[in-house]
């Protein structure tokens, strides 16, 4: 089974192009993931599980084990999330920790907005790969993520977020208070990185793209990983999880519905007349690339707020949508939005980072 790392803060420790150079070199094999993370920088968090997810599609009968060491908490935990994985493992002094994405945005209100919609949309993206993976309703996800919610050991398999707790032998004993201690203050170091990146406008307009597919419900399950070979002492065990895990969970297709942005609300007639006006607009005329995405967006059922954002992405030198921690995978991206979204990251800036502040 082949190792990967994936260790530290996602956009400073991990970056998609590692995980990306791993997965190549598994070659289809089965994989073991070893995942300890307080989150980091979202659309490079949304690579990196889009990378799983075209790894299950491109071989469906390759076994995904995910180990939970020491922490997956906000973007890590979302990716932890991803039916993608079986089983998964967690220790005894485990921290999971899932909340509303966050980031830091400045700019009129038109870039606050959109900043807020895009952390919103995401959320709710979050919300329905939480609520399949631990089969709570979205309601009670999304209460749970308003409030933040640490798991802790065993309480992360209880939940349904994990399949089995793994003993460590000499193993530091360590109380679930002193754990979420240590977690903010973690938390607060990536929040600070997350608050000077600039991520590169095309990064956004990745991250957006992802962000559309799933909020159009584009979220089919993906292919059902292999159930591992019987035999021995354990397998009957592991069997019998296997067969839990693939039931699928009883989420409303309404709930689901609910999880998009506001085009349930909006009557098609109100939406497209709205976006026909925002053409006629004086700050817009005769810009023919913003036209052709009004244009586009009435035709796909998209409305003004996802042309503003658009427009300020296209826009702005990356400060906007610093919008980068958290945490999920998405809701499902069962199909990943692109092949092309991997690989990219592997600036030689980045990769001089890594030379020298790596954790692999």
């Amino acid at each position: 089974m082949f190792k990967i790392k994936m260790i530290g803060e996602i956009g400073w420790d991990v970056y998609p192009f590692m995980i990306e150079e791993q997965l190549s070199e598994a070659n289809g094999g089965d994989i073991e993931i070893d995942l300890s993370s307080p989150g980091g920088v979202i659309s490079k968090g949304l690579i990196i599980a889009d990378l799983f997810k075209q790894y299950r599609v491109d071989n469906p009968n390759s076994i995904m084990k995910l180990n939970i060491k020491s922490e997956a908490s906000s973007m890590a935990s979302h990716v932890a999330a991803l039916s993608v994985f079986y089983p998964i493992t967690v220790e005894e002094t485990t921290l999971h920790m899932r909340h509303n994405p966050q980031g830091y945005v400045g700019g009129d209100y038109i870039e606050v907005n959109a900043a807020g919609s895009f952390l919103e949309r995401y959320a709710n993206v979050m919300a329905i790969e939480y609520s399949r993976k631990s089969k709570m309703s979205m309601e009670d996800t999304k209460k749970d993520m308003n409030k933040t919610t640490y798991l802790f050991g065993k309480e992360i398999v209880e939940a349904g977020f994990a399949d089995e707790v793994v003993k460590i032998e000499n193993q530091k004993t360590m109380k679930k208070d002193e754990a979420i201690l240590m977690s903010k203050d973690r938390f607060e170091t990536v929040m600070q990185k997350v608050k000077n990146f600039n991520p590169e406008k095309e990064e956004v307009e990745k991250a957006m793209s992802m962000i559309n597919k799933l909020d159009k419900n584009d979220i089919e399950p993906p292919p059902t990983p292999q159930t591992p070979a019987t035999g021995g002492k354990n397998n009957t065990q592991e069997v019998t999880k296997m067969g839990d895990e693939n039931k699928k969970p009883e989420i409303d297709a309404k709930e689901i519905e609910k999880a998009g942005y506001d085009r349930g609300i909006t009557s098609e007639k109100e939406r497209v007349t709205s976006l026909l006006e925002m053409k006629k607009k004086k700050d817009f005329e005769g810009i023919t690339a913003i036209h052709d995405r009004i244009d586009e967006a009435i035709a796909n059922g998209e409305n003004v707020q996802d042309v503003h954002t658009f427009v300020n992405a296209t826009s702005m030198k990356g400060g906007a949508f610093a919008a980068a921690l958290d945490t999920n995978a998405v809701g499902d991206i069962s199909q990943p939005a692109s092949t092309t979204l991997s690989g990219e990251a592997g600036t030689a800036e980045e990769k001089k980072l890594i030379e020298s502040n790596s954790t692999f």
